[in-house]
Parts: structure tokens; sequence; C-alpha cells
């Protein structure tokens, strides 16, 4: 599985299939991947799935739960297992997570928390313990805030990269700290 950023958006890819997850701060109109998942209305190709509200979901050998943890009508966290692999997306707006919520999910090989601003980045970072992921990948932070995540979490800046590749072994031990990723848009 390749993992990217494309202007504000993650963007999934399997072996026979595209996922895009709308960022917080995306301008991107229309969406032309095989899955898109997205907190706010936006156009995706005729031939694309479009899921905005909660619920689970099963296409193209993509297991979904899309859920409103901020009691709207719209999905603010989507978790998506792609090849064997789980991911995690909380958009900007997710405040709080109950740690029962974080059970329901599972295990949570990368999470990704979107943060295009440094509002209320301090709660945002809290979700770090509750998920207990492999990787956590903060989406839209810029060079400073990426050094305050660093920091908080007590590990070193890496470099940003275009994208990443993940398979299932990559997540098969069971004793783990969290490693600290940074994707370049």
């Amino acid at each position: 599985m390749l993992i990217k950023s494309e202007k504000n958006n993650l963007i999934l890819r399997g072996a026979n299939v595209s996922v895009a997850i709308v960022g917080t701060s995306s301008k991107t109109k229309k969406f032309d991947q095989d899955i898109v998942l997205s907190g706010k209305q936006v156009e995706s190709a005729e031939d694309s799935l479009l899921i905005t509200h909660p619920g689970e979901y099963e296409a193209k050998g993509v297991f979904i739960y899309a859920l409103d943890t901020n009691e709207s009508t719209e999905a603010n966290m989507f978790s998506v297992n792609l090849e064997q692999i789980q991911i995690v997306y909380l958009d900007a707006n997710t405040k709080k997570i109950d740690p029962k919520v974080a059970e329901q999910v599972g295990i949570d090989h990368i999470l990704v928390v979107d943060f295009y601003d440094e509002k209320d980045y301090q709660q945002r970072l809290e979700m770090i313990s509750i998920f207990d992921p492999y990787i956590f990948l903060p989406l839209g932070a810029n060079e400073e805030l990426s050094k305050k995540i660093a920091a908080e979490l007590g590990v070193e800046l890496p470099q940003k990269e275009s994208k990443f590749k993940f398979v299932e072994s990559d997540f098969a031990d069971e004793e783990h700290s969290t490693s600290l990723y940074l994707l370049s848009d």
C-alpha cells in the first residue's frame, strides 16, 4: 500500500484500488479515486464511491468505518482497512475521542490527524495515546508545528517524504513505540 499527500488530501493506493480522504483544508473540488471519504460534500467521478455519512462500508476489498464523534451528521473520523493495514484519519475538527470508539476500531497501524492549523493541536496530540498507533502522521503540519509534535512525542524530527509504502509485515511486532512520519504535499 502506498500513502501520500496531494493538495491537503490523503491518498491511499492498493494493488487494485485507490482511496482519497479529503482533508479539512482541501480546496479540491472533484476526485477521481475509486473511493472518496469526506466529511464535507465534494464531487467524485461517476464510478467512484463517495462516503460522507457515518456507517460501515465495504467496497473493492476495502473495509471502512465512517464515524461522527462531534455529534453532527457528517463523518469526521474514517477507519480504512486496505491490504490488511488499518489507517485511521481524524479531521482537524475532531476534539475528543472516547477510548471505547478506539477499541471498536481495533488495531491502528497508522494514525493520521489533520493539522491544517495549530488550533487545539494539544488536544489532537492527546488522541495518539488513545489509539497507540505504530505510525503517527500529522497531515498538513508546517515545519514549526512538526517540530513541536516531535518534541511532544520525544522523537527526532524526520525528513518529509513524498510518499511511503507499507506492507502488512511492517506491523507484525506487537511491541512497538509510535514513530513519526511526515509527508510533503
